[in-house]
């Protein structure tokens, strides 16, 4: 484990960074093909759903101050469980990173790198993500301090500058296709909120047990904002957003945005902004899979493993042929994948682990009670 404490600030950059990462790239298109004029209500609702979530998880950390889900696991079913738990984490962490490193690669290869190939692309991401961890979390976590403001502020300009284009009557009908898919089958854009796993591994990391529930409240709301934004700008502004072909969700307002005579084709300007808040997200995802490495396998130094994880994520991310398998991969893997290991089993481990303690507190005051 990172001896480094890091504070609320440094907590809800981090964790804002995992989520906002996929609204750069596919989510915002996922969520309006799901729920189409009724999607800025569904995300209002989706957005509930996981606050409740958060207070429930919160509550029940806090029966185990000091520990993260991996322990959590270990304590419900052994060094065993614990493995095979913590060994899927990594291979969940690394596939993720894996997917949105190629998506993204293929997206500015697209763009304006056409001459440059993928792979080197993907391995130049590859080894600044190696280096950055090589530096440990505090390095990560102040960098992200300065990137993510500069990340949140190129959202908040594309949706004002896109206002031009905006054809507000897209959100009707309110309901969309109907109340049913936008309140009962839309609950499964709860996916768009998966990235808050990162807050299963923060507990340790913190000064004070309240500083989680901040940090949780605060990140989950800052994230419903800016997607409620991009959604909004994309909804508003681009008829049939859900089949454009860009692999950046994003880019799309970013190219259509003109400010005058003299100031035109600034998407490369975002480009810029994106590729290192890309580093930042790489990063903090990799120092996950790395510190619960080193738990599982009680290693006092895991640097070396930022090499053989380097080149698992280099590797992961060069299986796909096309980017039909690339987007149909983000699709099912990400959506369907992040929502039963985050939401469900998640919840599953921290009940089980809550109830397994509660019943060994009961036995032991009895025993206490009877001597």
């Amino acid at each position: 484990m990172d001896s480094y404490k890091i504070k609320v600030l440094e907590g809800i950059c981090l964790v804002v960074t995992i989520l906002l990462t996929h609204v750069l790239l596919s989510v915002p298109s996922a969520l309006i093909t799901q729920t189409a004029s009724s999607t800025l209500l569904n995300i209002v609702y989706v957005a509930i759903i996981t606050l409740i979530f958060f207070f429930i998880i919160y509550k029940l950390f806090s029966l185990f101050p000091g520990n993260n889900i991996i322990d959590i696991s270990g304590f419900l079913g052994g060094k065993v469980f614990k493995f095979i738990y913590g060994f899927i984490y990594i291979i969940y962490i690394l596939g993720m990173s894996a997917i949105i490193i190629r998506l993204f690669s293929e997206g500015i290869s697209l763009i304006s790198l056409s001459h440059i190939n993928v792979t080197f692309i993907i391995l130049t991401f590859v080894v600044a993500v190696g280096i950055t961890n090589y530096f440990g979390l505090k390095s990560i976590s102040r960098l992200n301090i300065f990137i993510l403001p500069i990340m949140i502020l190129s959202i908040i300009f594309l949706y004002f500058a896109s206002t031009g284009e905006y054809t507000f009557e897209r959100i009707f009908p309110i309901l969309g296709y109907g109340a049913k898919e936008t309140f009962v089958d839309g609950i499964s854009n709860i996916f768009a909120y998966s990235g808050i796993y990162v807050l299963f591994f923060l507990f340790p990391l913190l000064t004070r047990v309240s500083d989680f529930k901040k940090i949780g409240i605060s990140s989950i709301l800052i994230y419903t904002v800016l997607l409620l934004l991009s959604v909004s700008a994309l909804l508003f502004s681009i008829p049939q957003v859900a089949e454009t072909s860009s692999p950046l969700s994003l880019y799309i307002l970013a190219r259509q945005i003109n400010l005058g005579e003299y100031i035109q084709n600034i998407d490369a300007f975002f480009l810029l902004i994106w590729i290192p808040f890309l580093f930042e997200y790489l990063s903090i995802n990799m120092h996950f899979a790395l510190s619960t490495f080193k738990q599982l396998t009680n290693t006092k130094y895991s640097k070396g493993m930022i090499y053989c994880f380097c080149a698992i994520i280099f590797v992961l991310s060069l299986l796909s042929n096309n980017m039909a398998e690339i987007n149909m991969l983000n699709n099912s893997f990400y959506k369907y994948t992040s929502i039963v290991f985050v939401f469900i089993i998640g919840i599953i481990i921290l009940v089980s682990a809550s109830i397994k303690k509660l019943i060994q507190n009961l036995t032991k005051r009895g025993t206490q009670n009877n001597a």
